[in-house]
């Protein structure tokens, strides 16, 4: 999933954690971010276009990890945003023609 998102980050908390992994000679890079964004965060409005990868590289768990993670995306949109969801694999194809308001019967 690619979100793409330019609000006004002049007023914004970061709480980042890093670390490498090595297990069996094998390493790896977990990073966790929570970034908080104070009242500007209501004030962003605009449009948003979720791109999503349906193809069969994400079958199974990847495909359950990016439902969870766009429906979470979903749920804190700005109010009076619009948003809608292209999604691609051997075709692509739009949730709705055109972008919807963003509202709790559109969720």
């Amino acid at each position: 999933m690619l979100v793409n998102f330019l609000p006004n980050l002049n007023r914004l908390n970061t709480l980042e954690a890093q670390k490498t992994l090595d297990e069996e000679g094998e390493e790896g890079f977990l990073k966790l971010r929570n970034i908080a964004l104070k009242e500007d965060s209501q004030s962003a409005r605009g449009e948003f276009i979720f791109v999503i990868d349906r193809s069969g590289s994400m079958y199974g768990q990847r495909i359950v990890n990016l439902r969870n993670a766009l429906e979470k995306f979903l749920k804190i949109l700005p109010k009076d945003s619009y948003f809608n969801i292209l999604s691609f694999g051997s075709t692509f194809s739009l949730y709705k023609p055109q972008s919807i308001k963003y509202d709790d019967k559109n969720l």
